[in-house]
């Protein structure tokens, strides 16, 4: 009688076994389903970003600790003469781009980048076209 009680759970085990082993395989053949959709939009999103690029503009900074404080100035990118110009309250003046970057990142005691803007490609072709300077005042630009 025990031995045909054993006999009888075990193969209700194995039968529940088979019933979770069907489970997990209709599980994992639904995420790997997942993850081919998931990949192809990735390579179509790739693809169109190819197709449109965008280029860094501009870049806010920010000097300080925390957001409550501190300091904020630009960035701004000028294509047609690869010149950045730094915007620092009323102060404005050319960096290179490794100081810019620097800052950025957060090279430089306490700074680092709070925003970054991007210009479509066919955007930054008409920026290059026509110099930076030519939208501002005379008197800002050294």
């Amino acid at each position: 009688m025990v031995r045909e009680e054993k006999a009888e759970d075990l193969e209700n085990l194995l039968s529940l076994l088979h019933a979770q082993r069907e489970s997990v395989k209709t599980k994992v053949s639904s995420l790997k389903a997942e993850i081919k959709d998931i990949s192809d939009k990735l390579d179509t999103a790739f693809i169109q970003q190819k197709e449109c690029p965008y280029h860094l503009h501009a870049i806010i900074v920010h000097d300080g600790q925390d957001a409550v404080s501190g300091h904020y100035y630009s960035f701004v990118h000028d294509k047609s003469s690869e010149i950045w110009w730094r915007f620092n309250d009323h102060s404005v003046s050319q960096e290179t781009e490794e100081i810019v970057m620097q800052e950025a990142i957060g090279g430089f005691n306490q700074k680092c980048a709070y925003s970054l803007m991007y210009v479509k490609g066919v955007i930054a072709e008409q920026l290059q076209k026509t110099p930076f300077t030519s939208y501002c005042k005379s008197e800002t630009f050294p």
